[in-house]
C-alpha cells in the first residue's frame, strides 16, 4: 500500500518586512486622502498620501503679496533718491522725504 505524504515544517520564529518605510510629514498641514493600508504594497514613486493645497496657496499668495509690496516699496525709493530737488529746498538739502537730509550746506 502506497500513500502521499505532504511534507510540512513547523516552527516558532519572528517575521520581519523586506523593506520598512517610516511616512514622516516634511511640512506642517492637514491630510485630505490616506490611499493605502497598513500591510498592503505600495509601488515606488506614488503618493500614498494627498494633502490640502488650499493651506499651501493661501500661504504661497500672502508670501506673493509681501513680495509684490517689498517691490514697490524698492521702486518709490529709487524714485525719491532721482527726483530732482525742489525748488523751496536749500542747497545741500533733497526733499523728497517727510524728512530733510542736512548734507552739510
Amino acid at each position: 500500500m502506497q500513500r502521499s505524504i505532504t511534507r510540512y515544517l513547523e516552527a516558532t520564529g519572528n517575521t520581519a518586512p523586506i523593506k520598512n518605510v517610516d511616512l514622516v510629514a516634511r511640512v506642517q498641514g492637514f491630510l485630505q486622502a490616506i490611499n493605502y493600508q497598513d500591510g498592503t504594497f505600495v509601488k515606488g514613486g506614488t503618493n500614498p498620501v494627498h494633502d490640502r493645497a488650499d493651506t499651501y496657496k493661501m500661504k504661497l499668495e500672502q508670501a506673493q503679496a509681501a513680495e509684490a509690496g517689498a517691490q514697490a516699496s524698492v521702486k518709490q525709493t529709487e524714485a525719491r533718491l532721482q527726483a530732482p530737488v525742489r525748488s523751496g529746498a536749500t542747497a545741500g538739502r533733497v526733499a523728497g522725504n517727510s524728512r530733510y537730509l542736512d548734507l552739510g550746506a
